[in-house]
């Protein structure tokens, strides 16, 4: 009992500790993510990134402002 008791908290730990984080966009160049991260940077977005910056990830609850925001500034150019 004890085991699977601490098991169980490990993986709630483990999953909540990264927030519930939803994929922004992928494939980016470097250049690309630079500009767009500089703008969620502004908008006080919180963000991750993966894939040696190729992969930009946000909250899930902001992943719709966000795109919004960047369409609006015409990013990302490409995709």
């Amino acid at each position: 009992v004890t085991a699977l008791v601490g098991g169980g908290l490990g993986v709630i730990i483990l999953r909540g500790g990264g927030g519930d984080r939803a994929l922004l966009f992928s494939g980016l160049d470097l250049e690309e993510a630079g500009e767009i991260v500089q703008k969620l940077d502004t908008a006080n977005i919180d963000y991750t990134l993966e894939g040696g910056g190729s992969a930009i990830f946000v909250d899930r609850a902001k992943v719709d402002d966000a795109r919004m925001m960047l369409s609006e500034q015409g990013l990302p150019t490409k995709g």
